[in-house]
């Protein structure tokens, strides 16, 4: 709502995610790619600022290498480590992806792995710097897009954690001359590395570290990331 008093706001939920359709496809980074391309053309009809929240960055970052004139400014926000994107599916992940969509034995693993239990314990141990403070509602619209769609949800899962969402957006980095900020939870896991990574790619990458949060920086402190934001747009 803050955002939407001096800029015009989008907010897309992809293919497979929140309340998108959920298909029994392989997902891959190409359909993301070719999703947030066709949207801002198609829909927005004109060059545009995205800000974009962990996985999503590697999307946004690919879309802008194959059609720059797009993208404006870019903010990635926790964005995942170079080294976890070049990691490709191996034999043991193709038998992973296998197992998880089998009918029956893939539904009822992936609803053990999405349980009411697991994402409240998600939220606790790797999204927010204090866990005291975890947002029910948001526990619960990560509960419910988990559960949206039946047994096709599983289908994305299983592309996630057999690698095939992965990609190597190292050139794309380094030949991209848009301006990218990255905004970092301050305790996130090895954040520093993964910023110090990007900005080796390209130097002209500005980051900003939030204090007190974790991976969701824009939940657990709106005020100062809307600060950034300010700043960069």
């Amino acid at each position: 709502d803050e955002l939407s008093i001096d800029h015009t706001v989008y907010t897309v939920d992809l293919l497979g995610c929140g309340r998108s359709d959920k298909s029994s496809i392989t997902y891959t980074n190409f359909v993301y790619v070719q999703m947030i391309s066709d949207f801002i053309k198609k829909i927005i009809g004109q060059k545009t600022d995205v800000i974009a929240s962990g996985f999503s960055g590697s999307f946004v970052t690919m879309a802008c290498h194959n059609e720059k004139e797009l993208f404006n400014k870019i903010m990635l926000v926790n964005p995942p480590s170079l080294t976890q994107l070049k990691q490709m599916p191996n034999r043991k992940d193709r038998l992973l992806k296998a197992a998880l969509e089998i009918p029956i034995f893939g539904t009822l693993v992936y609803h053990m792995i999405v349980s009411r239990d697991n994402i409240n314990n998600l939220f606790i141990e790797k999204m927010y710097y204090n866990p005291f403070h975890v947002d029910n509602q948001m526990a619960d619209a990560y509960y419910e897009a988990a559960h949206k769609g039946g047994y096709y949800t599983r289908f994305l899962y299983s592309s996630l954690a057999a690698k095939y969402i992965n990609i190597n957006i190292c050139h794309a980095l380094k030949a991209l001359d848009n301006s990218i900020y990255i905004v970092e939870g301050e305790t996130e896991p090895n954040g520093k590395a993964v910023t110090d990574d990007y900005c080796a790619s390209n130097p002209a990458i500005e980051v900003s570290v939030l204090k007190e949060t974790k991976h969701l920086p824009h939940v657990e402190a709106p005020e100062a990331f809307l600060e950034q934001v300010k700043i960069f747009f």
